[in-house]
């Protein structure tokens, strides 16, 4: 790396890969592509409205910010901006832009990160995450790690179902214990009486949609690693070269990467209303759904204003964390961590609903990282995006990623959901309803 960036570097306190990273984004974003690619990724990730406040944000002077401190990375995005002539909101969207792109990363020189022995979900994304900033190289996926964690999360999953089932009273006390915390429409708090009713009646529904959801994807998860199993496909080159000649196995592949996002954004929002309910953080959000039933938790300004602003590196990272808008998932382990190691104390503010739901969330990143964010996932990504114009007329595609089979003759004669193909040498196992 050239010496420019290592003398930022010194002067931000931070590496000189991070810097040279900053300043590739600010080329990058300046560009013509850049801008329409920055401008097109705020929309995605914000909504039209939201996009436009921030894009104002970034079009805000630099400003030196003395005395401020040094939470989170804070003082390292203002002065980055200050050094770039920017503000420190467009530093910050600039550096998540290419960040959530994988844009005008630098070259990764230095060794992967490796998985220590008895190292938990949460410990090992931390420190992934810090070794990444650092100019590591992207883990591959361990098919060892990745098909122990499926198999573990689907039989937890099917175990919730089987205690919900036979035990009324450990159903019960789970969605009580779930009510506190849900976010009910506005219109039903304004009936006298009813409010607690409602409540339990959106932890039900929220709790079942979860662990329906947690089934599902674990248990596709666990059916291609059984598969992979018995084909003898136990390398990530093997892999890959099945996948290119069976679409069904790529499709199937696929639907892991899908599903484990769509349950990590699930589980998430619900660690939100969570935290945000907390005794300790309740103050500092708003908490509401909108007309169109979608929950909000955003940061009570006036509040935090009103307090001098975050009491705690740890407040930091939580508060901004937490809010709807915001875009810090991947470095939210590392921060934490970091932070009850400089102050264990801190931890009582969490409660052991928020450590669960944390633990939860741990492994689906876990998962996550194996899976898309390692270089077999990027592979695979660009491989099935270059099979996107022919995949509606793949016979596989709808069966197995929309749980649409369109060759059954219920599909043809009345929209029947079928879940997915029956498993290869197998005889279907006849599914009993779960009765509450």
């Amino acid at each position: 790396m050239s010496s420019i960036h290592a003398v930022r570097a010194k002067k931000w306190e931070t590496n000189a890969f991070l810097a040279e990273w900053f300043a590739n984004a600010i080329v990058y974003c300046q560009t013509k592509e850049g801008k329409k690619a920055f401008q097109t990724w705020l929309i995605q990730e914000y909504g039209r409205e939201n996009a436009r406040q921030r894009l104002l944000d970034c079009q805000k002077p630099p400003r030196k910010k003395y005395g401020l401190p040094a939470f989170g990375n804070h003082k390292l995005f203002n002065c980055a901006a200050v050094d770039f002539g920017i503000s420190d909101e467009a530093m910050q969207a600039y550096h998540l832009f290419t960040a959530s792109t994988n844009t005008c990363v630098p070259p990764r020189i230095k060794p992967a990160p490796k998985r220590r022995r008895g190292e938990s979900s949460r410990e090992w994304l931390a420190r992934r995450h810090d070794a990444l900033l650092a100019g590591c190289k992207i883990p591959d996926v361990d098919w060892r790690i990745a098909r122990a964690l499926a198999i573990s999360e689907f039989d937890k999953a099917k175990d919730t179902f089987e205690m919900w089932h036979t035990d009324i009273n450990f159903f019960l006390e789970a969605i009580r214990n779930r009510a506190p915390t849900t976010l009910i429409n506005p219109e039903i708090i304004l009936r006298p009486g009813q409010e607690d009713i409602h409540r339990m009646d959106y932890a039900f529904r929220a709790s079942l949609h979860g662990v329906t959801l947690s089934y599902m994807t674990w248990g596709h998860s666990a059916d291609v690693f059984e598969e992979l199993d018995r084909r003898g496909l136990v390398s990530t080159s093997a892999i890959e070269r099945a996948y290119k000649h069976d679409p069904a196995l790529m499709w199937r592949l696929v639907a892991c990467l899908c599903r484990i996002s769509y349950l990590e954004g699930h589980l998430w929002e619900r660690f939100t209303e969570i935290m945000s309910w907390s005794e300790y953080y309740r103050p500092y959000f708003k908490r509401y759904r909108t007309p169109n039933g979608s929950s909000r938790v955003e940061i009570n300004r006036s509040y935090l204003k009103q307090r001098g602003g975050y009491r705690t590196p740890l407040d930091n990272v939580i508060i901004e964390a937490i809010d709807t808008d915001a875009n810090t998932q991947p470095a939210f382990f590392d921060n934490v961590l970091k932070c009850l190691d400089e102050n264990p104390a801190e931890a009582a503010k969490f409660s052991s609903e928020a450590y669960q739901e944390m633990g939860d969330i741990a492994i689906v990143k876990e998962f996550k990282a194996q899976m898309l964010d390692s270089a077999f996932g990027r592979r695979l990504s660009e491989y099935a995006a270059s099979k996107d114009e022919q995949c509606l007329q793949d016979p596989n595609f709808l069966s197995i990623s929309t749980f649409v089979d369109p060759l059954s003759e219920k599909s043809k004669t009345a929209d029947a959901a079928v879940i997915g193909p029956a498993r290869p040498n197998k005889p279907v196992r006849e599914k009993k309803p779960y009765q509450v």
